[in-house]
């Protein structure tokens, strides 16, 4: 197995494993800030930082402002979850849908 596939499913294991409590966080920054955002979580090879952007901040690209507009929904009830491995620089892009009454 590639060694890049096995950092992937070691943040993606992470994510799922915590996945209620960056919920939680991503749901408190959200309020704080009042605006949609991304909850950041940078992977090195012992350490996971957590960061919430808003849309409006300007360390957030055009590309993932952009991303995060197209990607939402009319209800406003997605989070987004960027899994960024700063080792072998890949971004996995998660969206946890925060309506559980469909």
């Amino acid at each position: 197995m590639n060694p890049e596939d096995t950092d992937i499913a070691k943040m993606l294991g992470f994510f799922e494993k915590e996945k209620t409590k960056l919920i939680q966080i991503y749901i408190t920054e959200r309020h704080k800030i009042n605006e949609l955002g991304a909850l950041f979580l940078f992977f090195t090879e012992d350490n996971v930082k957590t960061v919430f952007y808003s849309i409006s901040d300007k360390l957030i690209t055009d590309e993932v402002r952009n991303d995060m507009i197209e990607k939402n929904n009319h209800r406003n009830t997605y989070s987004f979850f960027y899994l960024c491995d700063q080792i072998n620089n890949k971004t996995i892009l998660r969206i946890e849908d925060l309506d559980t009454k469909k």
